[in-house]
């Protein structure tokens, strides 16, 4: 297990800030921190510093988008260009078969992966734009080579 110091007090009133200007419900925030810690909790307390970090920037990029419909669901990706590598990328570990058996992506598998065999070892969450498309081939070839042993 890869030691990740918590989040700062100085972080957590940032995004404490921000998600109630933004007026975020429970489940919105949950699924937010969800997905910023590749599936490992949906509490702001058990994020590390760097993926508060991460989640804060994109918060902020978002220039504080209000969104008061508890319906929405929010996907904070929507903006990013990279968006459509990790849709690929997250494909790809479906289709590896990488998943849990309610059929989400199991992430403690993926980025165990990523972080002994990714090519930069790091979380997904901390592959730049620019980055992505090698990781994106990397796992192409992972899956090509699950099928040519079948």
């Amino acid at each position: 297990m890869i030691y990740m110091p918590k989040r700062t007090q100085k972080q957590n009133n940032q995004y404490h800030a921000i998600v109630s200007k933004m007026r975020l419900t429970k489940e919105q925030k949950s699924d937010l921190i969800l997905s910023f810690s590749n599936g490992r909790t949906s509490s702001s307390a058990d994020l590390s510093r760097e993926e508060m970090q991460l989640l804060i920037n994109r918060l902020n990029a978002m220039q504080y988008r209000h969104i008061s419909n508890s319906n929405v669901r929010v996907n904070f990706y929507a903006d990013d260009p990279a968006d459509k590598m990790r849709k690929k990328c997250l494909s790809i570990v479906h289709e590896l078969g990488w998943e849990m058996s309610d059929g989400q992506i199991n992430w403690q598998t993926f980025n165990a992966w990523l972080f002994k065999y990714g090519y930069l070892h790091k979380s997904f969450n901390n592959y730049t734009y620019e980055e992505l498309p090698r990781l994106v081939t990397q796992l192409e070839n992972l899956l090509k080579s699950n099928y040519e042993r079948i």
